[in-house]
Formats: structure tokens, C-alpha cells, sequence
């Protein structure tokens, strides 16, 4: 949520302010890993696909997404 507000920045009226929690201050009935990160390995091993980095896809889809509501006038 960071990063998608970040790439919004001074774009969005109202400004936002997000408020990191952390995993115990967000209780669900699931247990949560403390890391949750997920690995590439298999798909750059079985596919030899190279993922993206996720921040410049993110920016790119704020965008993108920014770009066509003004369009539309949403």
C-alpha cells in the first residue's frame, strides 16, 4: 500500500497516509509466516522467466491507471 500511494504522490486529492501494522497487531484465524516473501527460483528454473521488479511495475500501473481515469473524468 506504500508503494502504490508513493507512486501516487501528488496526484490523488486528499493526500494519503498509510500506517504500517504489523502481523500481530492484525489478528486473523489464518497463521501468518513472520516472511512471507515469495521466491522466483522455480519459475526462472523451469521457464526461464525473469520477473520484474515489482516497485517499477507498480509505478507503471499507478500510472497507467491515473492516466485512464482522467480520461474518463473519474
Amino acid at each position: 500500500a506504500s508503494a502504490i500511494f508513493q507512486a501516487a504522490a501528488g496526484r490523488l486529492p486528499g493526500g494519503v497516509k498509510v500506517k504500517p501494522i504489523g502481523t500481530a497487531d492484525y489478528p486473523t484465524p489464518a497463521r501468518r509466516p513472520a516472511n512471507s516473501v515469495m521466491s522466483c527460483a522455480k519459475i526462472r528454473a523451469v521457464y526461464g522467466i525473469e520477473p520484474d521488479d515489482w516497485r517499477r511495475e507498480v509505478s507503471e500501473i499507478v500510472d497507467r491507471l491515473l492516466s485512464e481515469s482522467s480520461k474518463t473524468g473519474e
